[in-house]
């Protein structure tokens, strides 16, 4: 142990002293690098670039002009009920389309033709939910029908779609 303590010592003695000099460096600031500098400037004149030509007027096509005809939907708070949850992304997928056909099965004609059925990804998991409802009486209830085909549905707080 002593020995290897004394060749520390030694390799930092070393070290200390050959970095350090006797004498200080020299700088008196005055650097004049124009000997290396082999540009003429007089064989460059600056060129004035020529000024943008104007447009006099355009043509706009008829169905561009107005709102954009794709809109996204107005979103705001609201409740869905959740039905599957899994890392697996086909395992998702037959979930959704279970959930699908549910629905094309217990849907009445007061409903739109589209489920309102998504599949979200929240990092690390493939979420099934069913509804865009805007209390958590309504998700509620329709939860209580989803329980006995989508067993342990609950209601979530969510983001939903209004129309």
């Amino acid at each position: 142990m002593m020995i290897r303590s004394r060749h520390i010592v030694l390799l930092v003695v070393a070290t200390v002293a050959g970095c350090s000099s006797s004498k200080p460096a020299k700088d008196d600031g005055n650097y004049y690098l124009g000997v290396f500098e082999d540009f003429d400037s007089e064989e460059h004149p600056d060129v004035v670039p020529p000024p943008p030509a104007t447009e006099t007027g355009h043509v706009i096509p008829a169905d561009l002009e107005g709102p954009h005809p794709v809109t996204r939907p107005k979103q705001g708070r609201g409740y869905r009920v959740h039905l599957f949850a899994s890392r697996d992304k086909h395992l998702a997928d037959a979930e959704l389309r279970r959930a699908i056909a549910w629905w094309e099965r217990n849907r009445d004609g007061s409903r739109d033709d589209s489920p309102p059925i998504y599949l979200d990804y929240e990092q690390p998991f493939f979420k099934v939910r069913l509804g865009d409802y805007h209390s958590r009486t309504a998700a509620a209830s329709d939860a209580g029908r989803l329980a006995r085909t989508f067993r342990g549905a609950f209601v979530v707080p969510a983001t939903i779609n209004f129309k």
